[in-house]
């Protein structure tokens, strides 16, 4: 009876533990398995979003696409074709993806390899796409698998990358880019994934849309309401069990952090149980074989009643009792005491082969508990040092984003740089404008001042000549005066002589005194005036002359002045074409410093570029680090399981130990 309850506990017991490591086994390999199909799938939408912010940061295609919105058919399609030859080497490169298209309800219209058709065109404004991605302005989403409206062949399921082509100065958009990604690329991997017997994965989005099932009628369907869907929607990690077609079935699932995507692996939880249930049965079926046999020998002996089969009976079964399996009944009869006897001996010898049994997988139990210590041991390792691996590429990407971001900042301080010196140049190129006018007012004035000053010794000329004259002709007034003075003196003397004979007349000369006196009066105030008019004429020549001299003298500067003007003139044309030479070396300088500004924004776009991809890659880098570490997390688990397991094979050991068989 102890032994039998021995057993059954030792039964009960196994398979529970049996059961429990089973499943912790089934849930850490299933997470591994999800884990590897996630990144394999994340690297795959990642690949498609990078090759969607290539496109967006081309700056050429964006002012192609740009431009030839409103052109006319022969230049529309000329552009057309230049973006198709941007675009085509992303197809060439990458068989991940199926077609992309870049798609404007008012302008460009291109799709690579499969063109858009005009339906899809006509009707993108009401496309659910589209709208969608106009509302997150600029974030890419991931559509759920669909059949490809806008292809010219349609029928083909796909996936969809798409965002809103946002113009580089943020004002309005170039419409869409949408880039099909195949599903069979993501079935395949998941075909690969091996989940028991009967198990399989697959792969939901946030919403219960089935993205990738082994059932292909599947894909594309809204399982939401489906029992194996309902507890993963609502969770980010964990497992559970459901009820399919009857089939109790046990899932494991986890969530993509880059998409939201739920991974499921699912199993029929009989698969999980079976060997362990199998040991149990066999367990269960050999108690009750040992039961029946105990009963009957139990009857036998109380029919029987003989003592000494009995004792040797009782004694054989105290043997058992206390762990002595070697002992066997010689009693050797026809009888029921001889059946019991032989009965006892084969129940001894099937308890032996069962200990045997159970002591054999005990010790495969331990053996298979090492090696699979030792695997988590050695896998512990290679996760420690791929860990270690990914943290250095990860530092390395961080440092190259750090060293892009600085890139940037250098760039963009080199452009503010070129923008001051295009400044500069400009302030330069119009100031030498300027001068060049001065320069041209200033020979115009210069001219003009020679002329005025040939001008000006010709009218000195003309007016000493004129001075010249009226000299002359101020001799000949004198001379007049002369000629009056010497009247007036006569015309006086005869007045005096025409006074003295009046007097002599007497009273009869009386009146002819008065007119002798008034003539006398008339010659004084002629002769007077004569003389001022002789010292005004004086003063007058005496003016001329001076005159005269300083006009000669004015003559002397102003012919001097014009050697001067020559020289001035030769200066300002030396000026003149000195500055010519400037205006060109500017005009080459100002062409050189628009290139340079030209060359300094293309460098900036790239740097910025280059920036955005190494954080991303940096980013991508702390992912996979971080699933690396939870598999290291995983395996470490793994490792304390396998050494449980093998102290519960070393303790049953021990306790097949302490039954003698020999």
């Amino acid at each position: 009876g102890i032994i039998l309850i021995s057993l059954l506990l030792v039964g009960m017991v196994s398979s529970y533990n049996t059961k429990s490591e089973i499943k912790k086994q089934f849930i850490s390999n299933a997470f591994e398995i999800l884990n590897q199909n996630m990144n394999y799938v994340d690297l795959i939408v990642d690949t498609a979003e990078k090759y969607s912010t290539q496109v967006i940061s081309d700056k050429g295609l964006e002012e192609m696409i740009s431009n030839g919105k409103g052109k006319e058919n022969y230049e529309k399609s000329e552009i057309l074709n230049s973006v198709e030859k941007k675009l085509r080497p992303i197809i060439n490169s990458n068989k991940l993806i199926d077609n992309i298209y870049i798609v404007d309800p008012d302008g460009i219209n291109v799709g690579v390899p499969n063109s858009p058709s005009p339906d899809a065109i006509k009707t993108m404004k009401d496309n659910p796409l589209f709208t969608k991605a106009l509302r997150l302005d600029g974030k890419a989403f991931w559509m759920p698998p669909h059949v490809d409206g806008m292809s010219l062949n349609k029928g083909s399921i796909v996936l969809s990358n798409v965002r809103l082509y946002k113009k580089a100065n943020g004002v309005g958009n170039n419409g869409a880019i949408v880039i099909n990604v195949k599903p069979d690329v993501i079935q395949s991997a998941l075909a690969k994934a091996h989940i028991g017997n009967k198990g399989y994965m697959f792969i939901v989005d946030a919403d219960g849309i089935v993205i990738s099932h082994p059932d292909i009628s599947k894909i594309g369907i809204n399982a939401k309401d489906d029992e194996g869907v309902k507890a993963a929607i609502s969770g980010e990690t964990g497992d559970y069990t459901y009820k399919s077609n009857k089939d109790k079935m046990f899932a494991v699932y986890t969530t993509s952090d880059t998409t939201g995507w739920k991974y499921i692996a699912a199993v029929p939880e009989k698969e999980l149980t079976a060997a362990a249930d199998k040991t149990t049965a066999t367990i269960f079926l050999i108690c009750l074989a040992c039961l029946v046999l105990t009963i009957v020998f139990s009857i036998m002996i109380t029919n029987k009643l003989i003592a000494r089969p009995l004792n040797q009976v009782s004694s054989a079964m105290s043997a058992i009792e206390q762990g002595d399996l070697s002992v066997n009944v010689n009693y050797k009869s026809k009888d029921e005491f001889g059946r019991l006897g032989v009965s006892f001996n084969k129940m001894a010898s099937n308890l032996k082969t069962l200990l045997a049994e159970i002591k054999e997988s005990v010790n495969e139990t331990g053996e298979v508990a090492n090696v699979l210590e030792g695997s988590s041991d050695e896998m512990s390792t290679y996760s420690s040092n791929v860990s270690q691996a990914i943290e250095e590429i990860a530092v390395g990407a961080g440092s190259q984003a750090s060293q892009a971001a600085k890139g940037v900042e250098t760039a963009e301080g080199f452009g503010r740089e070129v923008d001051s010196v295009v400044s500069c140049t400009s302030e330069v190129h119009n100031a030498s404008n300027s001068a060049m006018n001065k320069i041209n007012e200033g020979t115009e004035a210069v001219e003009t001042l020679k002329l005025k000053s040939t001008e000006s010794i010709e009218v000195i000329n003309d007016v000493s000549v004129s001075i010249s004259e009226l000299s002359n002709n101020t001799r000949e007034i004198e001379q007049i005066l002369k000629t009056m003075t010497d009247i007036s003196e006569e015309t006086n003397m005869l007045s005096l002589n025409a006074a003295i004979e009046a007097a002599r007349a007497g009273e009869a000369g009386r009146g002819f005194s008065v007119v002798a006196n008034e003539v006398g009066k008339l010659a004084d105030e002629s002769k007077k005036a004569a003389d001022n008019i002789n010292n005004i004429i004086k003063n007058v020549n005496s003016r001329t002359q001076d005159t005269v001299n300083k006009a000669k003298s004015i003559v002397t500067v102003i012919e001097n002045q014009g050697e001067y003007i020559n020289d001035t003139m030769s200066t300002f044309n030396d000026i003149k074409m000195s500055m010519n030479i400037v205006e060109e070396k500017l005009n080459t300088l100002n062409d050189a410093i628009k290139n340079i500004d030209q060359g300094k924004n293309e460098i900036i776009e790239s740097m910025e570029g280059i920036s955005a991809i190494s954080e991303k890659t940096a980013a991508s880098t702390q992912e996979i680090t971080a699933s690396v570490q939870q598999q290291s997390s995983s395996v470490e688990e793994m490792n304390t399981v396998a050494k449980q397991l093998n102290k519960m094979s070393e303790k049953l050991q021990q306790i097949t130990d302490s039954f003698k068989v020999s």
